[in-house]
């Protein structure tokens, strides 16, 4: 059934099609990869949001300020609002990239057939923590560098958008990472850009109906870290995407894709 991502560019819809079918072969193992890594990425970010402005978090003032609100907070607040999100993104930046490693390196072994354990694509993901990290803020602060004009953060977004990608599955580091995502996307921007949007939409699709659901309970953090664990199960659907086509534009390009590194 994968065996078409070595033989032929295919089609963003086409590849969602295989991504939801591998989701669903192997849904127990997503649930497990969803606890092993999901559990402490989303108790993290829930913490840092609901920590230093008040008990109720970030989201609360989020929400205010979606709702039309923030007249009500006070410039104090403000600006211990702007400090903590700023935290808080950077947490968020520097956490998810290792659900994303983990269910990279997961699906990228079912679509070549190979064997692959939930333990083993989680030790992947947390072998290569430390490069991560760092690849996450450089990339962070180039997103913020340009993001005041649309089109650079636009370049930025698309040609490092399989960062995390390549330093799981070829091994890369901080800057070979991108350098890497780079070659992938060259001479494909548009194709790249409009699947991500695809991807990106789907995704934002799911969280947004799990946070309609969610916001008819009463907001706690343990509500908060119950809708992040779904919203991260689910997620997995959307790594399978971003991880086949990455396999195949990467094939359509190379011909061929770097060893996985087993992990014992």
């Amino acid at each position: 059934m994968y065996e078409k991502l070595k033989q032929r560019k295919v089609g963003i819809a086409e590849i969602m099609v295989l991504s939801i079918i591998m989701f669903r072969e192997n849904i127990k193992s997503y649930w497990k990869m969803a606890l092993m890594i999901g559990v402490p990425v989303s108790a993290v970010i829930t913490y840092v949001s609901n920590s230093g402005i008040t008990s109720s978090g970030i989201m609360t003032y989020l929400a205010a300020i979606a709702g039309g609100n923030a007249g009500n907070i006070s410039e104090a607040d403000f600006f211990n609002f702007a400090k903590y999100y700023a935290i808080f993104m950077l947490v968020q930046a520097v956490s998810m990239p290792l659900v994303t490693m983990a269910g990279a390196y997961f699906a990228r072994a079912k679509a070549e057939g190979l064997e692959c354990s939930e333990k083993e694509a989680v030790l992947a993901a947390l072998g290569k923590g430390s490069v991560i990290i760092f690849a996450a803020i450089i990339k962070e602060l180039f997103v913020m560098a340009t993001s005041i004009l649309i089109i650079p953060c636009i370049i930025v977004l698309v040609n490092f958008y399989f960062y995390a990608h390549t330093a799981v599955l070829e091994d890369a580091g901080v800057i070979k990472c991108f350098k890497r995502s780079a070659s992938v996307v060259k001479g494909r921007f548009f194709d790249i850009m409009l699947a991500m949007l695809f991807i990106f939409f789907m995704e934002q699709s799911i969280s947004y109906m799990v946070q309609l659901i969610f916001s008819f309970v009463q907001f706690t953090p343990a509500t908060e870290f119950i809708q992040r664990m779904i919203i991260t199960f689910f997620g997995f659907i959307f790594i399978n995407g971003s991880t086949l086509l990455y396999i195949n534009r990467k094939y359509m390009r190379d011909g061929f894709l770097p060893e996985i590194n087993v992990v014992e």
